[in-house]
């Protein structure tokens, strides 16, 4: 399913993307055995597209989005964090941001440490507008 979303036009349509987004979350919830950071790269191509729309992803497809993300989360994972990070980003993920966030208070590697700091610098309070710094 990740080939199809690599395929995919620069410019696709919110409303295509909420269908792609469904079906690909449908999928998703279905599967037994994931490949966690797949999926990850998967939303991350589907997030990237939604930016690029200029319009904020619909609440129930963003709450599915941030469910995955929620039960998914792997902070030893420095590919699968830097994955999520944009994926916030781009969708304005409120609910991942401080949860990320709170990964400060404990102990993580440098690195990933070093990437969610990055991260809140980057986001400050703005994360829900993904657009924020457009403005």
């Amino acid at each position: 399913m990740l080939n199809k979303f690599n395929q995919l036009p620069d410019k696709v349509s919110a409303d295509e993307l909420k269908r792609l987004f469904t079906s690909f979350l449908d999928y998703v919830e279905k599967e037994e055995h994931q490949d966690t950071m797949e999926i990850s790269e998967g939303l991350l191509e589907l997030a990237d597209k939604q930016w690029h729309t200029y319009e904020k992803l619909d609440e129930i497809t963003k709450d599915r989005v941030e469910d995955w993300v929620s039960q998914n989360w792997n902070v030893n994972s420095v590919d699968l964090v830097d994955v999520t990070l944009s994926i916030i980003g781009y969708l304005g993920l409120e609910k991942s941001y401080e949860m990320v966030k709170q990964e400060l208070d404990k102990s993580i590697k440098h690195e990933i440490r070093k990437m969610i700091m990055d991260t809140v610098d980057e986001y400050g309070d703005d994360v829900f507008d993904p657009y924020s710094g457009m403005k």
